[in-house]
Order: C-alpha cells, then structure tokens, then sequence
C-alpha cells in the first residue's frame, strides 16, 4: 500500500511539474514581448517623427494596458499588452519625440510578478538607444 501511495505521489509530480513550468514560460514570454513591443513602437514613432518632421506624443495608459501614440497628420494608434506586465515610461506616463528625432532620456520599467526589467533610451550621436 505504501509503496503504492509513493509511486502515485511520484507520478502526479510528473505529471504536475511540466504544466507549472509551462505557466512560467509563458509568462516569461509575455514579458519579454512586451519589452520587444514597446520599444519597437518607440522607435518607430521616432523615425516617424524625423521623416515628417512633427512631433510624435507616446502616452502610456496602464488601466488599460496599452500605449496610445498619436501620430500628426495621420491619426493615432493603439499598442495593447500583455495586462500581466506593468509599464513605465519614466516618471511621467507619456513623452514627446521631436520632429528631430529628439526626446529626453528616460528610463522604461517594465515588471511582472517579481520579475523587473528597467530599459534606458537616450540618444547616441543621433540615434536612440535601448540599453
């Protein structure tokens, strides 16, 4: 009986184990994502803002989890999120871009369940930079 009881406690953490890691994975992958996303849309706005020369304003809406980035001339645009991650852009929740390409330097914090990730953006001879 015993041993009985040992090999099913054994099977059920076999069983048990890939389905818990699985959920880790996909929350890693969440989070990774959204990084990759704002960033990217960041940087978009920014080459945006350099071709046509306006100023691009990117505000963060983390009731709602998604960045709002209103291009001039053309409207806005909707960025939604993983609503397990929260974002930060800086100490305030939106920036400008600059029809040069230019914006303050700020730091992004992107966190998730413990997990902390902060992305520095600056400008480097021209270019902006996620570091």
């Amino acid at each position: 009986m015993v041993e009985s009881v040992v090999v099913l406690a054994i099977a059920i953490m076999l069983v048990a184990w890939p389905a818990v890691a699985l959920h880790e994975y996909r929350e890693r992958m969440a989070f990774n994502q959204t990084i990759e996303t704002v960033t990217s849309e960041i940087e978009y706005a920014k080459r945006y803002a350099i071709l046509k020369r306006q100023t691009v304003k990117i505000t963060n809406l983390p009731l709602e989890h998604k960045l709002l980035i209103v291009y001039p001339g053309r409207g806005f645009k909707h960025i939604r999120f993983d609503k397990s991650v929260n974002v930060r852009l800086g100490r305030e929740n939106s920036f400008l871009i600059h029809g040069a390409g230019t914006t303050a330097p700020r730091t992004l914090a992107f966190e998730q369940n413990g997990r902390r990730k902060l992305v520095t953006m600056q400008l480097e001879w021209g270019k902006m930079s996620f570091g």
